[in-house]
């Protein structure tokens, strides 16, 4: 259990870093990185 313990840790560490990313960013750069 202690992996689902550093898991749960990293995504509330993540969450903030991703909502503050723009989603379109987000979306342009998964639309580049298929299309290349």
């Amino acid at each position: 259990m202690d992996l689902a313990f550093e898991i749960s840790k990293l995504g509330t560490l993540l969450r903030p870093a991703i909502s503050n990313m723009p989603s379109t960013s987000l979306s342009q750069a998964n639309g580049n990185s298929t299309t290349n």
